[in-house]
């Protein structure tokens, strides 16, 4: 997993390196304090080909969502 640090406005480029097809992930707002934070906002802009959910939501995950149920 590669984990960036980011400002409010800045984005980063996820960019198929065959098609070019790329998916931009902007931060988009902060809530919470700097020490105690409790959410972000990110805008996802990407082609129609990708479908884009949350992961607790996608069916199509073959993961679960709940921790619980995490083998170690």
């Amino acid at each position: 997993m590669l984990v960036l640090s980011r400002k409010v406005g800045e984005k980063i480029i996820i960019r198929d390196t065959e098609t070019g097809e790329a998916i931009s992930v902007m931060l988009v707002e902060i809530h919470g304090h700097r020490n105690f934070l409790s959410h972000v906002r990110l805008g996802i802009d990407a082609g129609p080909r990708f479908r884009i959910s949350r992961e607790e939501l996608d069916s199509g995950s073959t993961e679960s969502a709940d921790p619980s149920n995490k083998t170690p």
